[in-house]
């Protein structure tokens, strides 16, 4: 039954067992006193309890969660421990089989950059020589280039950066993701610091050897690689040259490398050694059958070394007994050979020579050969 306040505000009027006070200046009447508290205390009792029930389930849930994760970690454990002994079949396999290289066959092409284009069309500008007609293929030459800057790169393909492409000068390639062959080469996973770029010139035999000094990166759609100069060797200029082919190999010094072992591939020999009574019996060993530069050839019959320069037989030096300083030396060595030599000993020297001296410290007595004998001096 709904309440009924009273006219008379003046006192404080109790309904339900609920206490009311009249408040003149809000025009209303206010709550002040209840005896419904043990009613209100059940009712939290009661969302306690809930409350209770609510963190069971909740940490039951949880531990279903991470018993599940266990169970899925535990999985992860057996499958990291197949990999890995599928690794270690692996590098056994490649132990057996040799050193594990990755190669690929590119062609050298020009920097996208407008510096190399610049260097292009200032060297077609020399080569025209004040030729109208050449001049102007060389502006047309230089638009294409500039036009073409932000374009990738053709596939199969790597340049240098810097406006060079001096072997000894480059310290970072571009190289793109697929050679000439349509092969793929991963070489953000491939290359690591450390690791070495050798570059064989595949049309004039230049072999150049860099070091890899920074992470690969993503260059555009291709790769750039930071690389240190090592060394070079080969019969050509030194240089990488325009839309020629070149061999691009990985050496992983993970696989033990060793670069002192490696130093012969890249120490050009420009001669060998022929033991032989008569150049005309000397048969070049190289595969064009002709002798080069430098070569030298040891004549068995006089004991002279000669070196092959300008397609002639040059001596380096006279034979040892045609040499005034080793002949004079040998003369020296015999004089000296000549001289009487001391001996110390309790016992007569063997092969004594005439002139020797011979001191025995068990008799505290000197003796000299001669007319072949030992002579004492000694008065007594």
């Amino acid at each position: 039954m709904a309440a009924v306040f009273p006219l008379d505000t003046t006192k404080p009027w109790t309904f339900n067992g609920v206490t009311y006070e009249y408040d003149a200046t809000e025009d209303r009447w206010f709550v002040i006193s209840t005896n419904k508290t043990d009613a209100v205390d059940d009712s939290l009792e009661e969302l306690t309890r809930g409350l209770d029930i609510t963190n069971t389930v909740i940490d039951q849930e949880i531990e279903n969660r991470s018993n599940l994760l266990d169970a899925a970690a535990s999985k992860n454990n057996a499958q990291d421990a197949a990999i890995l002994e599928l690794d270690q079949r692996l590098d056994a396999i490649s132990d057996a089989a040799g050193t594990l290289q990755f190669k690929g066959r590119y062609d050298y092409v020009l920097e996208k950059s407008e510096e190399a284009c610049d260097a292009v069309y200032l060297e077609c500008l020399i080569e025209a020589a004040g030729d109208p007609v050449a001049a102007g293929n060389c502006s047309n030459i230089h638009a294409l280039c500039t036009a073409a800057v932000s374009e990738p790169y053709p596939e199969g393909t790597f340049t240098s950066k810097g406006g060079t492409n001096v072997i000894a000068d480059i310290d970072e390639f571009i190289i793109t993701g697929n050679d000439k062959d349509d092969l793929t080469i991963d070489w953000i996973n491939v290359a690591e610091v450390g690791d070495y770029l050798e570059f064989f010139g595949v049309d004039d035999g230049d072999t150049a050897l860099y070091e890899i000094i920074e992470e690969p990166k993503v260059f555009n759609v291709e790769r750039s690689m930071r690389v240190k100069f090592i060394r070079e060797t080969g019969a050509g200029d030194g240089k990488f040259n325009l839309q020629n082919e070149y061999t691009i190999r990985v050496f992983k010094t993970s696989q033990g490398l060793d670069l002192s072992e490696s130093d012969a591939r890249y120490v050009l020999k420009p001669y060998v050694v022929y033991f032989e009574d008569k150049p005309d019996d000397i048969t070049p060993v190289h595969e064009s059958g002709n002798l080069r530069n430098g070569e030298l050839w040891f004549d068995t019959t006089t004991l002279q070394m000669f070196v092959w320069n300008n397609n002639a037989w040059v001596g380096t030096a006279p034979p040892p007994s045609q040499d005034i300083v080793i002949t004079e030396a040998l003369a020296e060595i015999e004089a000296l050979k000549a001289k009487p030599d001391i001996t110390s000993s309790t016992t007569a020297p063997a092969n004594p020579k005439q002139g020797d001296l011979w001191f025995n410290p068990s008799t505290l007595k000197f003796a000299f050969y001669t007319s072949g004998a030992w002579i004492n001096p000694d008065q007594s």
